[in-house]
């Protein structure tokens, strides 16, 4: 077993920390000069707005700890290379990672779903405001339940690659009690799912009102709908 004051970040870790925070930066960026346009320029702060702003801090949370769980918890080695301690210290760090994600996907969808709705106006046929309301609901709801999915996840007291074995457990709160990892596994599925349909949605929800702008040539509304129609990715 490796002791704890060997362990040290490999080539893998230093170049997925450094990807990580890149992304966290450009993602800042763009999100920056966004608030500030509608600030500064457009003098308005809009409940979309808002939103995006609280799915930028929750990402800054998930950015730092997957950070920590590099740094201190050995996240992206192998857990027989791991000291026990480290190994817990890891399933900390990840488990909470995981749990901002979802948080942090709502908003951001929510973002989205809230300037689509500003953007459409009440002038909009109101069986597409129905359908964006009802993505609304399904995002909160399955974002919820993801959060909660991932926080009470349970895994073994000892790293699985060890002789010795141990029965799952809560790690974030100890007095919790376990869900089988069929249940995470599924709700994982699930939560994949719903998500792909929302960005698929959100895509394409514009695409009737776009090509209804009879006074722009075919061209731009063509363009405009294939460069929408990328964001599913």
């Amino acid at each position: 077993m490796p002791s704890i004051t060997t362990y040290e970040l490999n080539a893998s870790q230093h170049l997925l920390r450094a990807a990580i925070i890149a992304s966290f930066s450009v993602t800042g960026t763009f999100v920056a000069i966004r608030c500030c346009v509608r600030l500064r320029l457009q003098a308005r702060f809009s409940f979309d707005d808002y939103l995006l702003a609280i799915a930028l801090a929750i990402y800054a949370l998930q950015t730092s700890f997957i950070v920590c769980a590099i740094d201190y918890g050995g996240f992206n080695r192998k857990t027989a290379e791991l000291p026990h301690h480290v190994y817990l210290v890891g399933l900390k760090w990840t488990i909470l990672t995981q749990c901002a994600y979802p948080l942090a996907l709502m908003f951001a969808k929510l973002s989205i779903a809230f300037l689509q709705l500003r953007v459409l106006g009440l002038s909009n046929a109101p069986t597409v405001r129905r359908l964006h309301y009802v993505s609304i609901a399904a995002c909160i709801i399955v974002s919820i339940y993801g959060f909660f999915t991932a926080f009470f996840q349970c895994y073994p007291d000892t790293a699985p690659s060890t002789s010795s074995s141990s029965s799952p457990h809560p790690i974030l709160i100890p007095t919790a009690s376990c869900s089988p990892r069929i249940v995470i596994l599924v709700s994982s599925y699930i939560f994949s799912a719903i998500n792909i349909l929302l960005d698929w949605y959100y895509s394409l929800a514009m695409v009737p009102s776009i090509w209804n702008l009879y006074n722009t040539s075919v061209l731009v509304r063509v363009s405009t709908i294939l460069f929408l129609s990328l964001g599913f990715l």
